[in-house]
């Protein structure tokens, strides 16, 4: 082991103390933001307009706006649609290794079909990419794409797969399309050369497009979402029209460290949703300048399992659930996926996750095993074209090294 435990563990009891201190510390500011929801809860125009102002004086604002529902107000569990599709993916990856015999890269999306209320057994899909032009491998003569790059190709197969999936299913209505984490195709474009990253954006757009022609509601399940979107807005509210500035937006002030998931935590029961906000940052409105109808819009899920009345208490597990405006703005699509996501989650109630999900993630897995079986397919592969293989010296070595101990 060459880990040195005894030496880690007055770091790690560090490490508690300052959580522990943390708590403490946030408690005061935990209050503040809940009496802010309160107070500004239906002052609704105010904050939109203060929102606007904050933008369109370029401020920085990337916090939240408030649709048209009380902001403290929960909102219970629908009824549950007797029959419904539901239709899951999820996506892995091998990255490239520039110590390996050949430089690749393989993308593997998972997805998953369930019949709500049919009884049948689940359809399961499995879609491998292996990418090995060097136009896709490299972007530069000497480096490799960076995993950021790949993730970023990964997500945009998840959701086009998704979305030929939805509209081969489109006439199983309703259909509800699910991806693990948020819907908005950021950050997985960061170090893609500007003409890639507009490439990559319209396809991701177009996919959404398919999933609202064929008649399907779409949303992305963020788990223990780190967001502050709602706390950023109740700390702009709370400042004075003369206080607004982009220094003053930087920070949350007295509201500093609170997440969105301690606000609602305490204000949603199991099975509630919190009231639906906009996302405003750039990405959102490039969605919005696409099409009205992708505007990304967010809800919090208590996904925790409801108790007896003998003993009600119950840990909240606060979920952030994101869909586009054409489920915010239909209700009877947004109570679908609020009852549907909710109910998904029972199976797993020991830990809260929808099932759907956590099968498509294991669908897509790849497990070592796996990517030895496919490096030898490789190896075989170049043999027989008489290609040249063989490690790097530092991967070669590691292995001579590692198989001594």
């Amino acid at each position: 082991m060459s880990l040195a435990l005894a030496k880690v563990a007055p770091q790690v009891e560090a490490l508690a103390q300052t959580l522990a201190d943390r708590a403490i510390r946030l408690s005061d500011r935990l209050e503040e933001a809940r009496r802010r929801l309160d107070r500004f809860s239906e002052r609704l125009a105010e904050l939109q307009e203060r929102v606007e102002r904050a933008i369109a004086e370029d401020l920085g604002y990337r916090g939240a706006r408030p649709c048209n529902e009380p902001l403290a107000l929960p909102h219970p569990l629908p009824p549950l649609p007797q029959r419904a599709t539901l239709i899951a993916t999820d996506g892995s990856q091998i990255p490239p290794d520039r110590h390996a015999p050949v430089l690749y890269y393989l993308i593997n999306v998972g997805a998953i079909l369930i019949r709500h209320g049919s009884g049948e057994a689940p359809e399961t899909f499995v879609e491998p990419t292996l990418v090995y032009d060097p136009d896709e491998v490299m972007v530069s003569d000497e480096q490799p794409v960076t995993a950021g790059q790949v993730n970023a190709r990964r997500d945009l197969q998840e959701i086009t797969f998704l979305a030929e999936l939805v509209w081969t299913h489109r006439h199983e209505a309703p259909v509800i399309a699910l991806t693990d984490g948020g819907l908005l195709f950021w950050s997985a474009l960061e170090g893609l050369s500007q003409r890639k990253q507009r490439l990559y954006q319209r396809a991701y757009l177009e996919a959404l497009t398919k999933v609202q022609d064929a008649g399907a509601a779409l949303a992305g399940y963020v788990d223990r979402p780190l967001s502050t979107g709602v706390v950023s807005l109740l700390h702009l509210a709370g400042l004075d029209r003369s206080q607004m500035s982009q220094a003053a937006l930087s920070t949350h002030g007295p509201l500093a460290g609170v997440l969105d998931r301690d606000l609602f935590g305490g204000l949603l029961g199991p099975g509630e949703r919190s009231a639906l906000f906009v996302t405003m940052s750039p990405r959102n409105r490039d969605f919005k300048d696409y099409a009205a109808s992708h505007e990304i819009h967010f809800f919090y899920l208590n996904v925790a399992p409801r108790r007896d009345e003998a003993d009600p208490a119950t840990i909240p597990v606060l979920a952030r659930v994101e869909v586009p405006a054409w489920v915010a703005t239909d209700r009877t699509l947004l109570d679908q996926v609020h009852a549907l996501i909710y109910n998904q989650c029972a199976p797993l109630a020991a830990t809260p996750y929808p099932y759907i999900l956590a099968r498509a993630d294991e669908l897509a897995v790849i497990g070592g095993e796996e990517k030895r079986h496919l490096e030898m397919l490789i190896q075989m592969a170049l043999r027989e074209q008489r290609q040249a293989s063989r490690p790097s010296a530092k991967a070669a070595s590691k292995g001579v090294v590692r198989g001594r101990t």
